[in-house]
């Protein structure tokens, strides 16, 4: 027997009509369970506008800053000592068997002073008798100044011998 031409066509339809209704259950559900499509979700936007009206105004501040610790000015200032002819100075020691001033000059100032060290010898030898040291005033101005010194011995020639002197150290102190 054969199928007439609608009946072919009632059978395509019908398979045509369970294939999409298998499509439709199986999209629309997870596991047998039936879901439901989410709504579209509404955005609430919120838009802010400023507007800038050029003014002129005059501002004052007050800037406090401390400067990054440094070292010490007396590191940085030049110190020069010359030792004084002794016929231009009188000893301010009058017990004193020897005595040496020097003029020291600074390039900066020196809050502490000046310190300067001297070894003394008996003439023409090379063994240091005996080493002195003295402060100076301090000397204040930014831009330096100059100080006289003086460095004075007893005791260390008994026989009278001349003795002679040199710079150990001249710094601020």
């Amino acid at each position: 027997m054969t199928q007439s031409a609608s009946s072919r066509r009632r059978a395509g339809l019908m398979l045509l009509f369970a294939s999409a209704t298998v499509l439709v259950v199986s999209a629309c559900s997870t596991a047998g369970t039936p879901s439901v499509a989410q709504p579209p979700v509404t955005e609430l936007v919120t838009v802010t506008t400023a507007t800038t009206v050029p003014t002129t105004a005059t501002v004052t501040a007050t800037v406090t800053s401390t400067p990054p610790p440094t070292t010490t000015a007396a590191a940085a200032v030049l110190v020069s000592p010359t030792f004084k002819d002794a016929s231009t100075f009188e000893c301010a020691d009058a017990a004193a068997d020897s005595c040496w001033a020097l003029d020291v000059t600074t390039s900066g100032p020196c809050p502490n002073g000046v310190y300067v060290a001297i070894n003394v010898y008996r003439k023409g030898e090379d063994a240091v008798l005996q080493v002195l040291e003295t402060t100076s005033t301090p000397v204040t101005d930014a831009l330096g100044g100059t100080v006289t010194v003086q460095l004075s011995q007893t005791g260390l020639s008994p026989s009278g011998d001349p003795l002679e002197a040199d710079l150990k150290e001249a710094r601020c102190a």
